[in-house]
Formats: C-alpha cells, sequence, structure tokens
C-alpha cells in the first residue's frame, strides 16, 4: 500500500490518459503537505513508456537562473549573455538530450524552483517537444516570495488536479488495512478528526506510532484500548489539535467519537486537559467509579483548582455512585479551598445537585432532605444572585430553581425555570454541553406533569438527535445512580504507559 496514492486513483488514471493522449498543456498537481504530491508524481514516472518518452525528474535547485536544469545543460552553457538566447540554448540542449522522444518533465515542489527553468520548461511543453508536470504546495498564508508557476496557470490546454483530505470512508479503508480489521465508526471518525483527512498525519499515527497495538478488538470491529496509566507512548499528531477535536466532538456529544479521541490524548500524554471530558464520558457510560479513579490519579488541588474538574467529580459522586451528600460536602470544601474556581460556581453547583438528585429513605429522611435541599438553594440565591456576570452559576441557579418547583409540585413554575436555564445555555455549549438534552427532558417532565402535552410534544422533537441518540443518553444517565458497564479490557501489552 503506498500511503501517498490513498484516494488518487482516478487522479492518476485522469493523469495517464493525459499522457497517453498527448495533451498540449502542462498538468499542475496541488495539495497540502503530505497530501501525496510527490508519492504521484513518482508514481506517473514509473509507468512512462522509455521507448516512446524520456523521464526527467527536475529538483529545485535554489533562486539562481537555469540552476533546476543544471543537470542537463552542457558544460559550456554561458553564464551571461541576453535572457532570450539562454533560453533558446537551454531549449535545444534540453531537446537534444531526448534525443527525439518526447520528453516526460516532472518537478516536485516547482513553486521553489527557479524563473528560468519553468520558463524553458514552458516553451517545450508548448513546442509539443515536452510533457509537463509540476507540483505546487497550496499557499495558506503570504507567500515567501513570488510563485514561477504562476506563469503555467494560464497555458493551452493546462490541467490543475487537486489532492483533497481523505473522506472518513478512505480515512477507515487505509487504516482497517494496516491494523488488520476493521474500524469501529468512531474510531475512524477520531482518526479523520485529528488527521484532517492527510495521509502523511494518518500514516504517521497509523504505522509510525504503531496504533495497532493500541488497539482491542469490541464485537467484530477495532478501536482504542484504554491505557492504564496517562503516558507518552504515542508521538505523533499535535497535541493541541487532539485536545481541541476531542473538545469539539463533546461539545457536539458525538460521545464515541469524543471517547476515542481522549484516549488517544492519553496514549500521546495528553490526558490531564481532557480529565473532565473524560470523566463525563465515564458517568455517561455508567462507569463513574473508573472516572472518579481517573481524576483522584491527578495532582493534588488540580480538582479543587478546576470548576469543570470540581463539577464532573460532584456529578459522578452524586449521579454515578448515588452519593449527593458526599458530592456536596466536596463542592462546599472546593468553594472554601479551591483557589481558581469561583465560590458562586462552586455553590451553584452544589444547590443544584442536591436539588436535582433522588433521595432514599423514610417519609420524614425524605422530608428532611427536602429541607435540606431548599435551604441548599436559598444560600446560592443570597450568595450568587444574577448580576455578578457567571453565565454559569446563573445556569445552575435557574436548574435549582426548576428541581426544587418541581420537587413541590409546582410544574407551571419549573417550565418556567427550565426555559431560563435552557436559554442560558447558548453561551456554554464548550463547558457544560449535556445541559440542553438533561434540561429538555426535565421540561418535557415538567410539561407533562403541567397537563400542557401539545408544548411537551413540541419539545420532544429532536430530542433523540444527535449522534448515537446522545441527548437520551445523557437523560437516561442524569436520572440517578447508573448502572456499572464494564468495557472489555484492553490487553496488557497495549495498556502500559512507558
Amino acid at each position: 500500500m503506498v500511503w501517498g496514492l490513498v484516494g488518487c486513483g482516478d487522479r492518476l488514471d485522469a493523469i495517464r490518459r493525459l499522457l497517453a493522449g498527448g495533451a498540449p498543456g502542462p498538468v499542475i498537481i496541488t495539495g497540502g503537505p503530505g497530501a501525496g504530491r510527490t508519492s504521484l508524481l513518482r508514481r506517473v514516472c514509473e509507468q512512462v513508456d522509455g521507448e516512446k518518452d524520456a523521464a526527467l525528474w527536475v529538483k529545485p535547485a535554489g533562486p539562481d537562473h537555469f540552476s533546476a536544469l543544471r543537470p542537463w545543460l552542457p558544460d559550456d552553457f554561458p553564464c551571461h549573455g541576453q535572457f532570450d538566447d539562454l533560453v533558446g540554448i537551454a531549449v535545444a540542449a534540453m531537446t537534444a538530450w531526448a534525443g527525439g522522444r518526447r520528453a516526460v518533465v516532472m518537478v516536485d515542489d516547482a513553486h521553489l524552483a527557479d524563473h528560468a527553468s519553468l520558463l524553458t520548461l514552458r516553451l517545450l511543453s508548448r513546442s509539443g517537444a515536452a510533457f509537463l508536470l509540476v507540483t505546487r504546495a497550496e499557499m495558506t498564508g503570504p507567500a515567501a516570495g513570488p510563485d514561477p508557476t504562476e506563469l503555467l496557470r494560464y497555458e493551452r490546454g493546462v490541467k490543475t488536479v487537486r489532492l483533497e483530505p481523505l473522506s472518513l470512508d478512505e480515512v477507515a479503508a487505509v487504516t482497517a488495512e494496516a491494523v488488520g480489521g476493521r474500524l469501529s465508526p468512531a474510531t475512524a471518525q477520531a482518526l479523520q478528526a485529528l488527521t484532517g483527512g492527510n495521509p502523511r498525519s494518518l500514516h504517521d499515527l497509523v504505522v509510525g506510532d504503531r496504533l495497532g497495538e493500541r488497539m482491542v478488538r469490541i464485537e467484530g470491529t477495532r478501536r482504542l484500548a484504554e491505557p492504564l496509566a496517562v503516558g507518552t507512548v504515542m508521538t505523533a499528531g499535535d497535541p493541541r489539535r487532539m485536545v481541541a477535536a476531542a473538545r469539539a466532538a463533546w461539545r457536539d456529544l458525538a460521545l464515541d467519537r469524543a471517547g476515542e479521541l481522549c484516549k488517544l490524548a492519553m496514549w500521546h500524554g495528553v490526558g490531564e486537559p481532557l480529565a473532565g471530558v473524560w470523566a463525563n464520558l465515564l458517568l455517561l457510560r455508567g462507569r463513574a467509579d473508573r472516572g472518579l479513579a481517573f481524576l483522584d490519579s491527578l495532582r493534588p488541588g488540580r480538582i479543587e483548582g478546576s470548576s469543570e474538574l470540581a463539577l464532573a467529580k460532584a456529578m459522578s459522586l452524586a449521579f454515578g455512585l448515588g452519593r449527593p451528600d458526599a458530592a456536596a460536602a466536596f463542592l462546599r470544601t472546593a468553594a472554601t479551598r479551591g483557589p481558581g474556581c469561583p465560590m458562586s460556581r462552586l455553590l451553584a453547583y452544589r444547590a443544584w445537585i442536591l436539588a436535582s438528585t433522588e433521595r432514599t429513605g423514610t417519609a420524614t429522611e425524605r422530608t428532611g432532605a427536602a429541607t435540606e435541599r431548599t435551604g441548599a438553594a436559598a444560600e446560592v440565591l443570597q450568595r450568587v444572585g444574577l448580576r455578578d456576570g457567571d453565565r454559569e452559576a446563573a445556569l445552575f441557579v435557574h436548574g435549582t430553581r426548576a428541581a426544587l418547583a418541581f420537587a413541590e409540585h409546582r410544574y407551571g413554575e419549573a417550565v418556567f425555570h427550565y426555559r431560563r436555564a435552557l436559554a442560558t445555555t447558548d453561551r456554554l455549549r464548550d463547558s457544560v454541553p449535556w445541559m440542553p438534552p438533561y434540561l429538555t427532558a426535565r421540561l418535557i417532565d415538567a410539561l407533562l406533569m403541567a397537563g400542557r402535552t401539545s408544548e411537551a410534544t413540541t419539545a420532544t422533537t429532536g430530542f433523540h438527535g444527535g449522534e448515537h441518540s446522545a441527548a437520551w443518553e445523557v437523560a437516561v444517565a442524569l436520572s440517578g445512580p447508573s448502572r456499572r458497564r464494564e468495557a472489555p479490557a484492553p490487553a496488557p501489552e497495549m495498556a502500559r504507559a512507558e
């Protein structure tokens, strides 16, 4: 398998047809770094018929005039003279070198070649003495200097072949061939998100980092194994892009893809920036105990210093293990000791968890719990209010008010507060993307209890959207203590961080 040619079969066939048909114009192959320009050009070179054509592989050699063509120019080629005369001498020398055959001239990275060499090759192409193929990089920013390939853009019969990034299906197919088995859809999506479909980046990750050794087979497909520890075992890939891709998937509630990207990040030793995402994913998968163990493995003070991590731990305790009192105690302690978290936000989390979690016990105990929840909400409203500009704290205050109203059978008031909370989530998708589906589920319950069936039906529309009905998963996971569902354990040789 030639990685640089993945997805280029149709383009290679098109160039073959042009070569066989004696097309007059040059062919310009363009694409970003690692897109496969050189691989495609080499494959064309391998297929040149030596009896009819003479293949010339030209390498840029600096800005000096004719430097790229020096290997084919005579030793007595003049260094000075009229430019047009020098070009004519160069054309004659190249024609003579071909010995009566058509020259198939391939210039890799032609944007780095000198102007005089490309001008000479253009004249050869115009005369029919040469079939010219060049590659050039796509410019994504200001050019370092003049691009000599500009003189080819308007030639008669010019053809431009652009190498696009690999599609999702192509990423899945080429990776499956490399690792020896079909990928899970989420794993393929994660690899495409991380590499952008770039063949070189994908090769470095799959082959260079031996991705197949970090995979397990589950239900007939291969996906990433979970490292037992965060360590730098793999090195290919941009850590910043890895973290950004995982957070983007989490924001979109693409839970399976986000999980694969988090595992990739941990294999690369950059799991800590995604600790909150990973813990929440484990909670939603019914494995809150694993998420708590991961959070507790972070350096001391890390959780208390991050509102994201503090909320993740509290939710895992309350919704995952059914220990809302422990979650509330942790948040109260973090609010007084955590140096990096706004106290009002942590107290808002605390009130929301106490108001939103189901309590068990005798009727007296449940009544006492309701009183405690009401007191916690009052504490938050006194300390936070809605005037300090903390939208996330305001969101949880609205959520607390809605939950308390629902618990006290004031369903119309609960609908009002759930809708206010939903309106607050617009700018918080990055931090709490699970809140909209959770609030929507609670809003539907409140509407039904209030007898507003038609509104509930409208609110239900689209609720089961998203990847793999993520909204429903969120609603179920946060409705009470979740059952632990063990995932298949990774093979020991895959799971050790070196």
